[in-house]
Formats: structure tokens, sequence, C-alpha cells
């Protein structure tokens, strides 16, 4: 089934526009640049819950704000800062197909996991360079087996954690070399 597809633009006009299946702009935004509800200043990653809405990842915000399908706002979570539910530059928002909340923050170095109700129920990384630490995460992204993948950006490496059969533990991180894409140990 076609559906329609979103983009985040940000540099002054700090918007979610919306594109029709087949890839043409539909000419509906939402969101404008500044700090208030509904507002965005760098919006980074997005992802989209089971009921069609919306979470943006917005960055120099510090929290993630949810739009409904029809891209009125909804609610927004987070506040600047360091602790369980607190961002630092979200970058990166992503739902894995259990419903759990993934936000990849490059200020704190770190992955936070979040239950469906947003309640924060795991941390991932911390700033460093060792395997499973983090300078500056980028991105994240879930296999078919729901590993997770995070773009180490300044360690310039992807690291690799694999779910083990309780939905939100990991187990310790792979690395895999930037300049080649492949495993060390392949």
């Amino acid at each position: 089934m076609a559906r329609d597809c979103w983009s985040l633009n940000f540099g002054g006009h700090d918007r979610l526009q919306w594109f029709d299946p087949s890839g043409q702009f539909t000419g509906r935004t939402t969101g404008s640049a500044g700090s208030l509800p509904g507002q965005l200043n760098r919006p980074e990653g997005l992802a989209e819950l089971k009921d069609g809405s919306i979470l943006v990842a917005d960055s120099n915000n510090h929290r993630i704000q949810i739009f409904s399908k029809q891209g009125e706002f909804l609610e927004t979570h987070g506040q600047p800062g360091t602790g369980p539910g607190e961002f630092s530059y979200p970058f990166d928002v992503l739902v894995d197909r259990d419903g759990f909340i993934f936000v990849c923050e490059f200020g704190n170095s770190r992955i936070q996991i979040l239950s469906p109700q947003w309640i924060p129920i795991a941390m991932l990384g911390s700033l460093g360079r060792q395997p499973g630490q983090f300078f500056n995460p980028w991105d994240i992204a879930l296999d078919s087996g729901q590993n997770l993948y995070v773009a180490d950006a300044m360690n310039h490496r992807i690291q690799k954690f694999l779910r083990n059969s309780h939905r939100t533990k990991f187990s310790d991180s792979q690395h895999m070399n930037q300049s080649s894409g492949r495993h060390p140990h392949e």
C-alpha cells in the first residue's frame, strides 16, 4: 500500500513537509522556526508510531515532538539535560516493532530507550572511544532482527548492538570500520 512520506527541513525553514507516494510535494507543511510547542529548531530525525503519528527529533530545542498524521501538534517530550528522559541535541529517533522509542543524543553521546508510554528504561553508551562508547552519535537504525546500529560520528565508525531475548537489552557492541563498511573480524 502506497503511503505519504515526510521530509524535515532546517536552516531557517524548520518544518516537516509531506510528499505523496509518488514523491511529489503535497504543499502540506507543519511547524515553523522557534521554541514554542509545535515549533522546531533544527529538526534532525523522524519516526512513525503505529497510529501514524510522527515523532520529530527537535535537536536544538532538546526534545522530541509528536505530530498527528495530519500535521497537528500533539505533544512534546523531554527537556535539556543529562538525566533520564532529558535530552541534549537529539539527532535521531526511531520506534521498534514493540513500540519502544530510541533517541540518539548527539550532545550526551548516548542512546536512550523509552517505553511506549515515554518512561525512560535504558541508556546505551557514554562519551568515549571504546567499544560501547560514543563521541557525538549522529544516526540510528534497526535491522530485521531488531539489532541496533549507531553512526558514531566523531569516532568514525558504526557500532552494532546485538539485541538479546529481553527486548530492551543489548549485548556488547561491535564496530565496523567506516572505510570498508565491514566488521573488523570478517
